[in-house]
């Protein structure tokens, strides 16, 4: 288990969720030692109803989640906890393990202490690591929200007013200048206006542009205008690269 985790909400069959996962252990992944997954299901107590959880049970959630991560860590074999999905009333923990008897055993131990939650406890074989990869870990969309929300909680901190108009710089990168110009057209036609653009030969996407326009920065703003972007972006076989914007604390 790394120091690096991230939390996003989604859906999970057709309903809200929210992840939490280790970014850190991607670099592992897979481990070919720990090829059996093993999961811990939670019915919440008291849940909101979309499913999520609720702060009067966010307490106890935590340290069920702390005892067991506890347990995992002091565990006779080899395991790795590698992240949370809460929706539909539970929570479903998940660790990698190279022993299933030793980690379905633990996680039944660790609930001892909490008679008052219904649980279940499963697992399988899963050498390529399909629930942490396929499942847990974002697709490129999602990082590109966990972006934006870590910068515009930053701001926020630094007592930006992400409801002003501000002008804003985006970055994409291309392999060719014909892929970079048809990205630019699109978005020139929408309001942006071209800071500047290079090329350079240190990587395969070395055709960068930088687009400018005046923009507010509040969550659902920049997700429309980031997500349109990173989209159009990879139909050219370009990637989306973010933005940045000078700090506007004064109110409208």
């Amino acid at each position: 288990m790394s120091d690096h985790w991230e939390i996003y909400l989604c859906q999970v069959e057709d309903k809200p969720a929210s992840i939490l996962f280790d970014v850190g252990i991607r670099q592992q992944a897979p481990v070919p030692a720990l090829d059996w997954v093993g999961w811990l299901r939670l019915h919440m107590r008291d849940p909101r109803p979309d499913g999520l959880s609720s702060n009067s049970e966010y307490d106890r959630l935590i340290e069920i989640e702390e005892s067991v991560s506890t347990a995992v860590n002091q565990a006779r074999c080899s395991i790795a906890y590698v992240g949370r999905n809460t929706g539909n009333a539970k929570r479903d923990f998940f660790f990698y393990s190279d022993n299933q008897i030793c980690l379905e055993s633990l996680l039944a131990q660790a609930m001892v202490g909490y008679p008052e939650y219904q649980f279940e406890v499963g697992g399988r074989e899963d050498a390529e690591w399909d629930i942490y990869l396929g499942f847990l870990y974002p697709d490129s969309r999602t990082w590109q929200v966990i972006s934006d929300r870590k910068l515009t909680d930053r701001l926020a901190q630094d007592g930006d007013n992400g409801t002003i108009p501000r002008d804003v710089s985006h970055w994409a990168y291309f392999k060719t200048v014909e892929s970079r110009t048809k990205f630019i057209e699109q978005f020139t036609s929408d309001g942006f206006s071209v800071e500047q653009q290079f090329s350079s030969d240190e990587s395969e996407l070395q055709h960068c542009v930088v687009l400018t326009r005046n923009h507010a920065v509040d969550p659902d703003n920049i997700h429309t205008i980031s997500l349109r972007m990173h989209d159009t972006a990879a139909d050219l076989g370009g990637s989306y690269d973010g933005w940045e914007t000078p700090i506007v604390k004064q109110t409208p």
